[in-house]
């Protein structure tokens, strides 16, 4: 009697309908989006393909062409092996509609989304991308190798356009685009345009230019990330140094300007007036000879720095990579 009057602790039996919805939402609308995406560019190849037979078809891989379907077959009705052949072919002509190949990515990305959909349609055997299917053999290392063809191709047009779109504006490009009216108070205007005078500039290099100007300013990185919306390490990557600031980095992490001084009068011996601005740079062997011929401890601090003041001035010294750039300038 007490058991039946225990308060129930389930839910109560699901509909249909709502079965239904929650298999539907759980595959993310994106991904919905892509599959169908990737199942239309292949029916769009299938259909307006000129030869649709197989056995017209060139061979490089010397497989056996008997009993394949032709490619007039509907994708899921397809075998594994007239997938095997025809997705071959598919991934060497597959472009976009201005006639260009597909980032590697893309193409990779399109036959997942065909996986998917014969995985939803009862064919989960004509999984093409698991290394345990021999069927697919073939397809996996032509689609590998024309992934990586296409990523030679598209490497260095991509790398000039992340280069472009990763340049700051320096300040005379921004008075000229404020004067161009190219700027405005809540957006820029089209920085393509041919009047602006300039290279092509993106809207991406605004935020570069936020990231740095606030970065050379010296305001905290907390303060950056809400200006320009970062959450992640690529802020580093806007934050470009002025000269200024990587001159005093490199007084912190390089020997004393005293030191330096001495090693290249002992070694170099410059003229005794040396003409503005002339530059020494000192490799990593010749700073070893330095060091090696140098007595530090017999050296007397208060003469070395009056034979610098005498001699020598230096200005926009760096040191990286244990390397020193030493611009010398003459003591007038």
């Amino acid at each position: 009697m007490a058991s039946s009057c225990k308060k129930r602790r389930f839910r109560d039996p699901q509909s249909v309908e709502r079965s239904i919805d929650n298999v539907r939402n759980a595959i993310p609308r994106t991904t919905r989006y892509k599959n169908r995406w990737g199942v239309r560019i292949f029916e769009d190849w299938q259909s307006g393909r000129e030869n649709k037979a197989v056995m017209c078809e060139s061979n490089p891989f010397s497989l056996d062409l008997q009993n394949l379907q032709n490619l007039e077959t509907e994708l899921c009705s397809m075998t594994a092996r007239t997938l095997n052949f025809w997705l071959i072919k598919f991934v060497q002509e597959v472009c976009d509609k201005d006639g260009k190949s597909y980032p590697g990515r893309t193409v990779y990305q399109i036959i997942c989304s065909l996986k998917r959909h014969l995985d939803k349609n009862g064919r989960a055997e004509a999984n093409m991308l698991n290394a345990n299917n021999h069927c697919f053999q073939t397809f996996r290392r032509v689609l590998d190798s024309e992934m990586k063809a296409t990523h030679r191709e598209g490497e260095s047009l991509a790398e000039n356009r992340t280069r472009r779109e990763k340049e700051a504006i320096t300040d005379d490009e921004e008075g000229l685009l404020w004067s161009k009216g190219l700027l405005g108070d809540k957006t820029a205007q089209s920085l393509w345009r041919k009047e602006a005078g300039l290279e092509i500039k993106t809207a991406h290099c605004l935020r570069v230019t936020t990231a740095t100007n606030l970065f050379r300013a010296g305001h905290q990185e907390k303060l950056i990330r809400e200006r320009t919306g970062h959450v992640s390490s690529a802020l580093f990557t806007y934050e470009k140094p002025s000269n200024d600031q990587a001159m005093a980095v490199s007084k912190c992490v390089g020997p004393s300007v005293s030191k330096v001084v001495s090693l290249v009068d002992n070694c170099f011996k410059p003229p005794s007036k040396p003409e503005e601005d002339e530059k020494f740079q000192i490799s990593d062997e010749e700073l070893d000879t330095f060091l090696s011929e140098v007595d530090w401890y017999k050296i007397d601090k208060e003469v070395q720095r009056r034979t610098i003041a005498e001699k020598f001035v230096l200005s926009n010294s760096t040191f990286t990579n244990c390397s020193f750039n030493i611009s010398f300038a003459g003591n007038k």
